[in-house]
């Protein structure tokens, strides 16, 4: 340290640690704010524009966070993501990016929902834990496709033998269109 006094390791300077091998406050890595031992995973808090990883004890840019957590710009961490997002961009269930297990992504709030919770106009879909949009002729569905229509949009009359919204027109010979 600057200050040329014998301290014991706890009155180091903030910017430094106690250097067992030399007796010595030793600088911490430039990325750390404060550090308990030296090298870039002997950080305790992080400077500027890092994000303290606390797996690593590293501080890492924004992109070098673990993809549980999401950079806090408030305290300088990487900090989790809610519990129902697998991974993350923001604190809470509404900065989720993707979602764990049984829960599935709402692009319009950014939440990991049960497969109910999707919107009407969407379905849970399994492959990739999302609410897919149902096909374009559907108001409501089950699945993709034009033949997974549960209920149909504008001018389009449901046709339950095939699931498939129509048109007037398109309805089968033994039924008519029933506004």
């Amino acid at each position: 340290s600057d200050t040329n006094q014998c301290v014991d390791g706890t009155g180091c300077p903030s910017d430094t640690y106690p250097k067992d091998s030399d007796n010595t406050c030793a600088d911490c890595d430039g990325t750390c704010l404060t550090c308990s031992a030296g090298g870039t995973s002997g950080c305790d808090s992080c400077t500027g524009t890092r994000y303290f990883d606390s797996d690593t004890n590293q501080c890492v840019d924004g992109t070098g966070c673990p993809s549980d957590t999401y950079p806090k710009d408030s305290d300088n961490t990487c900090a989790d993501c809610d519990g129902t997002c697998l991974t993350c961009s923001a604190g809470g269930t509404s900065g989720c990016d993707s979602c764990t297990g049984t829960r599935y992504f709402d692009s319009d709030t950014n939440q990991c929902v049960i497969g109910t919770d999707c919107p009407s106009d969407t379905y849970p879909k399994d492959s990739d834990n999302t609410c897919a949009d149902c096909d374009g002729t559907c108001l409501t569905c089950s699945t993709s496709g034009p033949n997974a229509c549960e209920s149909c949009t504008g001018v389009r009359y449901f046709d339950s033998d095939t699931s498939r919204c129509v048109v007037g027109t398109d309805c089968p010979s033994d039924t008519y269109p029933k506004d």
